[in-house]
């Protein structure tokens, strides 16, 4: 029987000797390479020695120094991501801050109100002097008709679900007073609910929407999306007069493009998460709805409030458990997330997402770049033949209320200070620091004149 010759295993205290001898600090390719050369020299020496240049013990030195210096590139890279001071992606960002319970803002869109300056009806209109108002143009405080008042409300009241002076809702906003009505639009008029139109300014072209208004004791604001509901619109009344921008019939306009996708969830999975492709999503306007086969809304899903640290785990159950939370990923993507059945419902069925694509960075948009805009309104007349009114309408105010994303800097200062504070404004720090999850703020500083305990 031959037996071969077998070498042995190599013992700790070699193994122990070459890793106290290597040098940890080599991360580039020429450091790793000459590290190498080094140690092959001091402990093999005798065994090796062909260390020129064009030997092929060196070019799989070579070799290997190039694969450490991409590891060790990699390496720093993920580490650097991994902590919210060194993190310079984006994405890595928003998942350290989600860690602290901190909330990336997204960008905002520029809105304000719009005003009817014009209203012009096909409908056979005649007012109290016989004057027939087909087709003419009646124009809000026109000094050169002394009857444009009674004319414009005839007309108005043909489109309204309920005559002027029996408003839907009524609230007063400081000084102003606010009754919000619906017009008796067809369906077909405004197929995603909203009427879009253009801004230009000197240098870029804006998509712009009006929006169905609602009112509250806190003013204005944007319904959420229904294609099957009609148009609202404001009548407002400052007390100033009939000049006044304020007085007179307002609709809200937004900058941006509504976005609606349909989903279909068969299984009632716990936990789920659905992303979604378009990007510069603005922060406010992201509904969720289930709907039925005929695409009529069904229920109504509420964004979980982000006060209190409230979310989808923990939050103010109450009776209505029909909650989502949005998170926000790069480039302004959002990703919708539903619970897992405890604080709130596991969804089934066919879902419409609705968002809205906004500009993504600050804009202004001068008043005089939308003026005497034009927006068709089709509606059913009581004698059921389909009538046209067109409007026109202005801007009441330069709109520059817009911001862009929250960026990486402003996150990665702003998400400590906020989770130091807890959620809460309690000492001096608190109110120079909280109010700066806002990107809008650029500075802040809040002074402390009165104070308990003197």
């Amino acid at each position: 029987m031959a037996f071969r010759n077998t070498a042995s295993a190599e013992t700790w205290e070699k193994i122990y000797e070459a890793f106290a001898q290597v040098n940890f600090t080599s991360f580039d390719y020429d450091t790793v390479k000459q590290s190498l050369i080094d140690y092959t020299r001091t402990y093999y020496a005798e065994t090796y020695n062909d260390l020129i240049e064009s030997s092929e013990f060196i070019s799989l030195l070579e070799i290997f120094a190039y694969i450490c210096e991409q590891l060790a590139y990699r390496i720093d890279m993920v580490s650097h991501e991994n902590f919210i001071t060194t993190a310079q992606r984006k994405q890595s960002i928003l998942r350290l801050a989600k860690l602290i319970s901190y909330k990336a803002t997204r960008n905002i869109a520029v809105r304000g109100l719009v005003k009817l300056t014009s209203v012009t009806c096909t409908e056979q209109i005649t007012d109290s002097r016989g004057i027939n108002l087909s087709g003419l143009t009646i124009f809000w405080n026109d000094p050169n008709n002394p009857n444009w008042k009674e004319q414009f409300f005839l007309v108005m009241n043909r489109l309204l679900t309920t005559r002027f002076g029996q408003p839907q809702k009524s609230f007063q906003v400081g000084d102003v007073v606010m009754d919000l009505y619906s017009l008796k639009n067809t369906p077909q008029t405004f197929p995603l609910g909203v009427f879009a139109f253009t801004a230009d300014t000197n240098a870029e072209s804006f998509p712009m929407e009006i929006v169905p208004i609602d009112i509250d004791e806190n003013g204005p604001f944007e319904r959420e999306p229904d294609p099957n509901s009609a148009m609202s619109i404001v009548y407002a009344n400052d007390g100033i007069g009939d000049g006044s921008d304020y007085t007179g019939f307002l609709m809200h306009a937004k900058q941006g493009v509504l976005t609606k996708v349909d989903y279909n969830i068969s299984q009632a999975l716990p936990d789920r998460r659905i992303d979604f492709l378009p990007q510069n999503v603005n922060q406010t306007d992201v509904w969720v709805q289930r709907i039925d086969d005929q695409e009529r809304v069904v229920e109504r899903w509420k964004q979980v409030e982000t006060v209190a640290e409230q979310n989808l785990v923990f939050n103010n159950r109450g009776s209505d458990r029909r909650k989502y939370e949005v998170d926000t990923l790069e480039n302004d993507r959002v990703r919708v997330i539903f619970g897992d059945g405890d604080f709130s419902d596991i969804p089934q069925g066919i879902f419409r997402f609705w968002m809205r694509q906004s500009a993504g960075r600050s804009i202004v948009i001068p008043r005089n770049r939308v003026s005497n805009q034009t927006m068709p309104v089709s509606y059913t007349a009581t004698n059921g033949i389909v009538e046209t009114c067109t409007f026109t309408f202005s801007l009441t105010t330069t709109l520059q209320n817009g911001s862009a994303s929250e960026t990486i800097e402003h996150i990665r200062r702003s998400a400590p200070a906020t989770y130091y504070s807890q959620n809460r404004m309690v000492n001096g720090q608190d109110y120079n620091t909280y109010m700066l999850k806002d990107p809008s703020i650029l500075r802040l500083q809040a002074i402390n004149r009165t104070f308990a305990g003197q």
